[in-house]
């Protein structure tokens, strides 16, 4: 992906490579429906991520869970650089739907191999939704076997990755 990346409503300057609406608005902008490939707009996500937020945190209160829910207008501000300072529980809530680490949302910068393993991610994390167990099952092993015909290790044991091609 090229460094320079436009978002025609975002605030001047907002998308600086590394600053949280730019990864945001990478990570978003990959958030598509698979049934028709076609991205998800801004209220749909603020929507699964509160359902998500429901299902996660069902044992709180029900103030507490409405505390941790996003607007889909605080979505756009966070995604277009208006809001830059968002809660920790927000962090949590989108790096836990997006499916990085809050590391990565909070680092001013990323390196290429970060981005490169997280831009990819929410794709995968979407179209693996609603699948059986024994479908995740298949997936891991198509996985697995990819990463043997790339040589690359086993990453819960700690082998070394090589840099990407």
């Amino acid at each position: 992906m090229s460094d320079e990346y436009e978002l025609h409503d975002a605030a001047p300057g907002s998308l600086v490579p590394g600053s949280l609406a730019h990864k945001l608005t990478r990570l978003l902008d990959q958030c598509v429906n698979p049934t028709n490939g076609k991205r998800y707009s801004l209220p749909v996500i603020a929507e699964q991520i509160n359902t998500m937020i429901d299902e996660q945190y069902g044992h709180l209160s029900e103030e507490e869970r409405e505390r941790r829910k996003l607007s889909r207008t605080y979505l756009w501000e966070l995604k277009t650089g208006r809001k830059d300072n968002p809660a920790r529980r927000t962090l949590q809530s989108l790096a836990t739907y997006l499916g990085v680490p809050v590391g990565y949302l909070t680092e001013d910068a990323s390196s290429e191999e970060q981005d490169a393993q997280y831009l990819v991610k929410p794709d995968l994390n979407m179209r693996a939704r609603g699948l059986s167990p024994r479908g995740m099952e298949n997936v891991l092993r198509w996985i697995e076997h990819a990463r043997e015909l790339e040589g690359l290790g086993d990453p819960d044991a700690g082998s070394p990755v090589p840099p990407a091609r």
